[in-house]
């Protein structure tokens, strides 16, 4: 069960539309080019990725699926600038019982890691609003293994899956 493919789940951060970061929204994605396709608030419309050009303007998805009205279809985690506030995780989702976290250092790379396994564990925040798991394939090291959680920006990847996930 250890890599192979990133699967996604309907998990990400509150869009933080009222500025109290809690709105009951789930974010759509980063920005125009990176999210879900879900309509919803864009948590960084502001971003550059490495010199590709968003539009500035859209602050919001307008056009597409609606998310579901009953909050048990996914995982909502407080809005937060950071990806070091772990205190938003969950029980049940591998994002609060797989502490602590901690950062070590992996093939000269800083990483961020839990305590099962030492597997990776970057929580979702602004500028990455959702939430993939279980990794990448096994040359991945860290980043492979089934507890692996990583910020996501909307989009998929080509090798994604999906698992279900019960939280509380």
């Amino acid at each position: 069960m250890s890599g192979g493919a990133w699967e996604y789940m309907m998990s990400g951060i509150d869009d933080n539309s009222t500025g109290d970061g809690h709105t009951g929204k789930l974010a759509s994605g980063r920005h125009n080019l990176y999210n879900s396709g879900f309509k919803g608030k864009l948590t960084c419309p502001q971003c550059n990725d490495s010199g590709v050009e968003v539009n500035h303007e859209i602050t919001e998805i307008t056009e597409g699926i609606d998310l579901p009205t009953d909050t048990r279809y996914y995982d909502k985690y407080d809005y937060s600038t950071s990806d070091t506030t772990y205190n938003r995780g969950h029980l049940g989702d591998a994002t609060k019982e797989t502490g602590p976290f901690q950062s070590v250092i992996y093939k000269n790379q800083t990483r961020r890691a839990g305590s099962w396994y030492d597997d990776e564990a970057w929580f979702a925040y602004s500028a990455v609003p959702w939430v993939v798991r279980g990794g990448g394939c096994y040359g991945d090291g860290l980043g492979a293994g089934i507890m692996d959680f990583h910020s996501n920006n909307g989009n998929i990847y080509i090798n994604g899956a999906f698992r279900l996930v019960l939280s509380f």
